[in-house]
This record gives structure tokens, C-alpha cells and sequence, in this order.
């Protein structure tokens, strides 16, 4: 499963609303208020075109969707970027004085 094209600046709050259940939760661990991270999950509902916390009582449940976009979030997450190898470097840059 991918992403798309999302909001990188979205993937934190989404990560935290999927593992927290609530919005309030997920904008307390994230030092944020509960009505930014109410807007964040509306952008990503936008995105996703999927609700993802439904509310089930008083508790919020994740959708189908939601539940396979958690592992991949939290591993996106987690990925350190891809540095080229110092060898990798050295073959793609000019030798000095050459040109």
C-alpha cells in the first residue's frame, strides 16, 4: 500500500491519531491542540476520501483503510533515507583538475 501524494507534514499526526483512537490523545502527544489535530484528520480524510476514526459510543475504531495504513505509516516513519555508499560518491563526482 502507498501513500500517494500526501502532505508529508501530515504523517506524525497521522501516526498519531491511528495508534492513539483519539484526537485528543494523539494532539496531547504530540504537544498540539485538540482542534489542530481535528483539522489534520480532516485533510487526511480529504486525502484518503475515507474517515478512518469512526466513532463507535464514545470511543473512535479505525477503518478498513486505517488499519492498513498504520503498519505502513509507523515503517515510513522508521526508515532512515537512502545515503549513497562513500564509494558511490566518489564514482559520480570529477576527479580533481579533471574536468
Amino acid at each position: 500500500m502507498s501513500l500517494g501524494a500526501i502532505d508529508l507534514s501530515l504523517l506524525v499526526p497521522l501516526e498519531a491519531l491511528l495508534e492513539e483512537k483519539n484526537v485528543t490523545h494523539a494532539g496531547f502527544r504530540l504537544n498540539t491542540s485538540q482542534s489542530a489535530m481535528s483539522g489534520s484528520l480532516a485533510r487526511l480524510r480529504r486525502h484518503f476520501n475515507d474517515e478512518l476514526l469512526v466513532r463507535v459510543g464514545r470511543e473512535y475504531e479505525l477503518t478498513p483503510l486505517a488499519e492498513r495504513l498504520l503498519p505502513v505509516v509507523q515503517a515510513s516513519l522508521r526508515k532512515p533515507p537512502a545515503l549513497p555508499r562513500p564509494d558511490d560518491r566518489a564514482a559520480r563526482l570529477p576527479a580533481a583538475g579533471r574536468q
